[in-house]
């Protein structure tokens, strides 16, 4: 059932994301989140790579146009059920401006979802990409499943984005 038109999906968003905009600047991580207690839970190392490992094309989606300076885990939180999150700010174009995105996991490190925890800009994350996904669902060829050509036509990079990083091994 998770197969073929959602991988086409998948393909083909980021295809269109990568034909759309140049590439962004190499990028410098702080890898680690922040835990007061010192012990890590289970899991958060796997989170921590999904992010790191995919910072650069998590930032196009936030922000299609704009170029990656760093990144930073500003935030990490654990809840009584093994579930948490990590909040991690991305600094573009200089440092000019940055956004936050919250990711939550499951107490295994996979991701459930994300959310936008704050901007320093009036474009906020996702615009940019919705915008695009608008103009490219014409490109997507057929047939595609119901629920991820729903998605796309409500411009949902946000989703598109989580859909990108739950595929990744």
């Amino acid at each position: 059932m998770h197969t073929g038109a959602v991988n086409l999906a998948r393909f083909t968003v980021l295809a269109a994301w990568l034909l759309a905009f140049s590439p962004p600047s190499a990028v410098a991580a702080d890898p680690r989140g922040i835990d007061p207690s010192g012990a890590e839970p289970p899991g958060i190392d796997k989170a921590q790579k999904l992010v790191d490992d995919h910072k650069t094309i998590i930032a196009r989606f936030m922000h299609p146009t704009s170029s990656l300076d760093k990144m930073l885990c500003t935030k990490t939180r654990r809840y009584d059920t093994g579930e948490f999150y990590l909040v991690y700010a991305f600094y573009f174009d200089g440092d000019r401006y940055h956004s936050s995105l919250r990711f939550r996991f499951f107490e295994d490190g996979s991701l459930d979802s994300i959310d936008v925890a704050g901007a320093g800009t009036w474009v906020k994350p996702f615009q940019a990409g919705d915008l695009v996904l608008h103009a490219v669902m014409g490109l997507i060829p057929q047939p595609i499943s119901a629920r991820v050509t729903g998605l796309l036509r409500e411009g949902a990079t946000k989703t598109a984005l989580e859909l990108w990083l739950r595929s990744r091994p």
